[in-house]
């Protein structure tokens, strides 16, 4: 007997000739790993000040440190560039108190090195990679790194290695070192403490000019003698007489020919005074040194 094929029963077949051909449907694709993206960025403190960030100076310990400089040279922004970097500002708390116009760079060199040898950060070496981006002078940051290698150096007895290879700075703070560091000769000074006066140019004096004036004799002729300065005296048998007018061209008698005979000129005559910025020395106290001969004092 045979059996009548119906619509549905054709379809049931259908599929089960598809499967046994094996066309399974396409695998869906598993989603790709999102990157791991480094959720720090810098974090800046500023100081209360309307000046401008005009140079920078970069810090480079294992925190990694940009300090921008006013015109002044003096710090008023202070930016953590990476995670240990914030740990270390972290620590330093308010900074910048709000009536401050800048700190020294050597003072704020010092606390951020002292405060990165405090904390818990892992620092097999303790060395500080100074890079200089504009006009800074070199006993500015000299004295800076000089001061701060010291401070850690006697705070917690680490040897602290610091270069500059903007400028010749190159040394290591330890025990052989410090003295020396310490008591390193002012090269702006040359280690007497005192400079060449900058108002005076180390001369002690400055050059004054005063206006005064005077009677200059001009080319007038006097009209009665003709500039001879005499006449002829008719009433003494021809006898030269000095002429009234002009009284012999040197004395003039009458107003009315000195007035025309003479101009009133300004005079200017330079003088010297003894400089008021230093007595005359000629020489002011070191401003790198603050007057004591050595850059960075006991």
């Amino acid at each position: 007997m045979r059996r009548k094929i119906t619509p549905f029963f054709a379809l049931v077949l259908a599929g089960c000739l598809l499967s046994a051909c094996g066309n399974k449907p396409e695998p869906v694709p598993e989603p790709e790993p999102e990157p791991v993206i480094d959720e720090y960025a810098p974090v800046s403190i500023q100081a209360a000040t309307s000046a401008q960030v005009v140079k920078t100076i970069s810090l480079e310990i294992n925190p990694s440190f940009t300090m921008g400089l006013d015109s002044e040279n003096k710090v008023i922004e202070l930016t953590a560039e990476n995670m240990d970097a914030f740990v270390v500002l972290d620590a330093l708390g308010n900074y910048f108190p709000e009536s401050t116009d800048g700190v020294e760079l050597k003072y704020v060199m010092r606390d951020v090195a002292l405060a990165t040898a405090r904390s818990d950060l892992d620092i097999q070496d303790y060395s500080m990679n100074v890079h200089v981006d504009g006009d800074v002078p070199e006993t500015v940051v000299q004295e800076a790194c000089r001061e701060a290698a010291a401070e850690v150096y006697e705070d917690q007895n680490i040897e602290v290695s610091c270069r500059c290879t903007d400028m010749n700075i190159d040394f290591v703070c330890n025990q052989d070192t410090i003295d020396s560091i310490r008591d390193l000769p002012c090269t702006l000074c040359g280690g007497t403490g005192s400079c060449s006066c900058s108002h005076c140019g180390g001369t002690g004096v400055i050059i004054t000019t005063r206006t005064h004036q005077e009677e200059v004799r001009n080319d007038y002729v006097c009209p009665v003698c003709g500039g001879k300065g005499w006449v002829d005296d008719g009433m003494h048998g021809g006898q030269t007489a000095v002429c009234g007018n002009c009284g012999g061209g040197s004395q003039p008698a009458s107003a009315d020919f000195r007035e025309l005979a003479y101009d009133i000129v300004d005079v200017t005559e330079e003088f010297e005074d003894p400089c008021p910025a230093c007595g005359g020395t000629g020489s002011t106290p070191c401003t790198g040194c603050n007057g004591t001969g050595i850059l960075v004092a006991p």
